[in-house]
């Protein structure tokens, strides 16, 4: 890469595809999955040579059972493998979705659509959450938070984008791409709640 898309390639929503081709987030999302780990990123390019890209991520500490993650002095409590699937047309964007997923503790599915989002909740009862793109080719995100609503009632939908302009998104709970680990791990930890009996509730307030 040149310089001038060097020292830009973290920045969201950055790209040299065209229109169409690449949301840009990729690179953005793991800068700040490595940063919110308390981690460091490094990356060398030079054209016609390629690119060589380093992260450093600090030892686990956490143990097995009711890990926590610290984050600006507050404590977090993490996933117990509880199902999450995720919907995401960009296979590098999904990617890196899955990777925080688990790495807060939930067990994750991945679709690369909506249609095949719809197919996967007919056969498998036991997801819980469903964390979609809205922006997707064929069925988007809101189409499919409504079919979940309509026919998985229980299925709790988290939409997530980059970019929105449409206010029907509102109809759902919501989180900005690129997010935080930490900024995830808090609006699921809440949607999960809702469903939870007082001594989950209490018990997920007290880790």
């Amino acid at each position: 890469m040149p310089p001038d898309v060097l020292q830009r390639v973290f920045e969201p929503f950055f790209t040299t595809k065209e229109s169409g081709k690449g949301t840009g987030l990729g690179l953005s999302m793991v800068y700040g999955f490595v940063q919110q780990s308390g981690g460091h990123i490094e990356i060398d390019s030079e054209p016609g040579e390629g690119t060589t890209i380093r992260m450093f991520l600090p030892r686990s500490q956490a143990t097995a059972a009711g890990r926590t993650a610290a984050d600006d002095g507050a404590l977090l409590v993490l996933g117990r493998g509880e199902p999450v699937l995720v919907v995401e047309d960009d296979a590098n964007v999904r990617q890196v979705t899955v990777s925080t997923l688990e790495s807060l503790g939930f067990s994750v599915k991945e679709a690369g659509s909506g249609d095949e989002a719809a197919a996967m909740l007919k056969q498998d009862a036991g997801i819980q959450v469903v964390l979609s793109d809205v922006k997707m080719p064929g069925m988007t995100g809101i189409e499919l938070g409504r079919l979940i609503r309509q026919h998985w009632p229980a299925v709790h939908v988290l939409l997530t984008s980059g970019y929105v302009d449409d206010d029907r998104v509102d109809e759902f709970e919501f989180i900005h791409k690129p997010f935080r680990a930490a900024d995830l791990a808090r609006k699921l930890e809440a949607m999960l709640a809702v469903k939870a009996g007082p001594e989950e509730r209490r018990l997920a307030a007290t880790g």
